[in-house]
């Protein structure tokens, strides 16, 4: 079973490079299965358009309400999939609820972990890049997207606070995470993360050009 995660900063491009790794495993003949959090089912995309379209949340509540998306999408999309013998590519995951609303929003990391530790019992990543991003550059990306959201709009202090989380949390769980500068080309990241994959995996990926 391969289950990979991406995370990182809103704007570091992470959607991209989930897409072309997705592409890297179709070329070999792998059946891959390209999901995101919140998200990846019917019940979850409601959890998060939800989310995404309110705000005033307790920073509890908005952590409870992200694992609620994730239970539904661990048990009816990632589970299923990983045992039919599928790659699993997920856009954020655990890590990003963690950075956000643990250590971003303050709500500490004792209580996002032992809800983690209920879902990674039962999904845990392979392997989990999480693409580094200078926060001012990530915003200026996501806040011209047209479908960017309210996390996009929130300070430059609370995304400097996200990314540091990231970097934090590389360095605990680097047994799983690989941190990668994503201030360069997408087909140099691209190439890097093949790299990673290949070594780390054991597979022949080739890069998408």
């Amino acid at each position: 079973m391969v289950f990979i995660t991406f995370e990182g900063i809103e704007g570091s491009g992470k959607s991209t490079q989930t897409k072309l790794l997705a592409e890297s495993f179709t070329k070999i003949g792998s059946d891959v299965v390209l999901t995101r959090e919140p998200g990846g089912t019917e019940i979850a995309e409601k959890i998060r358009n939800f989310i995404l379209e309110n705000d005033g949340f307790e920073p509890i509540t908005e952590l409870l309400l992200h694992n609620a998306a994730r239970y539904e999408h661990i048990t009816h999309l990632i589970l299923p999939a990983l045992k039919s013998g599928k790659i699993v590519i997920c856009d954020r995951f655990v890590d990003s609820t963690m950075a956000y609303q643990g250590y971003a929003m303050k709500v500490g990391k004792k209580i996002p972990a032992i809800i983690h530790n209920l879902c990674m019992e039962r999904a845990t990543p392979n392997l989990t890049i999480i693409l580094d991003l200078d926060p001012e550059i990530g915003l200026s990306r996501s806040q011209k997207r047209s479908d960017n959201n309210r996390y996009d709009k929130l300070d430059l202090s609370f995304h400097t606070r996200v990314r540091n989380a990231f970097i934090d949390i590389g360095k605990i769980a680097n047994n799983r995470c690989f941190v990668i500068d994503a201030a360069r080309a997408k087909s140099v990241i691209h190439s890097d993360i093949i790299t990673i994959i290949n070594d780390s995996l054991d597979y022949n990926l080739s890069k998408v050009v």
